[in-house]
């Protein structure tokens, strides 16, 4: 397996949730994460990926079209956030079934969601305990609950947007 590529572009930027740190290669985004600020490279995935970013956290974008770059995923977390990506927004299913999708256990298909690097572009928030708790969320359960929240509502009234363009996916 290839490793994962060094950034060519790197940006920040301010969202309802943190600033968030975006990641991409020449392929597409290699990362989405809450973090730090910082610039560099080349910006124009990362301006689409930003604006994506905040009409999503505003209720008005319900998937987005940056494509993703999984250069140096093992295939198993590949498949696992693939079957992530068809879960409907403003719904959730549990790490069960999602073991189940990629052939492997609940606890499998949480550590994959646990590594995921494309914070919001693969909803692992949708993921949930069979039981109906949340699981987890990197430490930020409440970040888990908001995003939830976010999409009932928004689930119950017309007008999110779906991004087209470039696509994205695995």
């Amino acid at each position: 397996m290839p490793a994962r590529p060094a950034p060519t572009a790197i940006r920040s930027f301010q969202a309802a949730i943190g600033t968030m740190v975006a990641a991409a290669s020449p392929r597409g985004l290699l990362s989405l994460r809450l973090g730090a600020a910082s610039t560099g490279g080349s910006q124009e995935l990362l301006g689409v990926l930003q604006r994506e970013v905040e009409a999503f956290l505003a209720g008005r974008l319900k998937e987005f079209s940056v494509p993703l770059d999984p250069t140096g995923l093992s295939p198993f977390r590949v498949e696992a956030y693939h079957h992530t990506m068809q879960i409907p927004y403003g719904q959730t299913r549990s790490y069960a079934w999602l073991g189940a999708q990629i052939g492997s256990s609940a606890r499998a298909a949480g550590m994959a969601m646990a590594g995921c690097p494309y914070l919001l572009l693969i909803p692992c928030q949708r993921v949930i305990k069979a039981d109906g708790s949340l699981g987890g969320f990197g430490g930020r359960e409440d970040l888990k609950v908001w995003l939830l929240d976010l999409e009932r509502g928004q689930s119950r009234r017309s007008g999110g947007q779906t991004a087209r363009g470039r696509g994205r996916g695995f």
